[in-house]
């Protein structure tokens, strides 16, 4: 036995005689789509120009080092949200994390990062890289950053290294 459907449901909800919503056509008079300004659009020759403006944002500023175990939980659960932090910024110029690169080092690799970091790994250091202006990247010394706990929610991360690099900026 067939069920009979009423006519506003087989016609779609009432809509007889209107035009679906990507049918739809700009009044006359309007420009076409393709002649519309969009504001994120910029000349092709500033995208393939090698201005220094251009290169000071591709080389990076600052090294993050995360000092970790394979084996261990917190440290495989940081780098996770630290990584996922630096991929987000990307699309952030201004946030000081878009200048940065990660390096991640397993202690048991070196016995003086055993001596140093053994009992309180994860540990986060930074490397101001000396040349990100000039190209040759030439590294300054390592500077621990404040102890992150892996615990915190990837933006309350973000917020500590964006801080702390802020604060290491300045005093350079």
């Amino acid at each position: 036995m067939m069920m009979k459907t009423s006519s506003r449901l087989r016609v779609g909800w009432g809509l007889q005689g209107r035009t679906h919503a990507c049918e739809r056509r700009p009044p006359s008079g309007t420009p076409s789509r393709t002649t519309w300004p969009n504001a994120t659009t910029r000349p092709r020759s500033s995208l393939n120009n090698n201005n220094d403006n251009n290169n000071k944002h591709d080389t990076p500023r600052y090294r993050l080092v995360l000092y970790g175990k394979k084996e261990c939980e917190a440290c495989v659960v940081l780098t996770r949200k630290v990584k996922a932090l630096l991929d987000r910024s990307k699309f952030i110029p201004n946030s000081e994390l878009y200048l940065c690169e990660l390096l991640e080092k397993d202690i048991m690799e070196e016995i003086k990062w055993q001596w140093l970091y053994g009992a309180s790994v994860p540990e986060i250091a930074c490397v101001m890289v000396a040349g990100a202006d000039d190209g040759d990247g030439e590294d300054e010394e390592e500077v621990l950053l404040p102890r992150i706990s892996h615990r915190e929610t990837t933006d309350q991360i973000g917020k500590h290294l964006e801080r702390a690099l802020r604060d290491l900026g300045s005093a350079s």
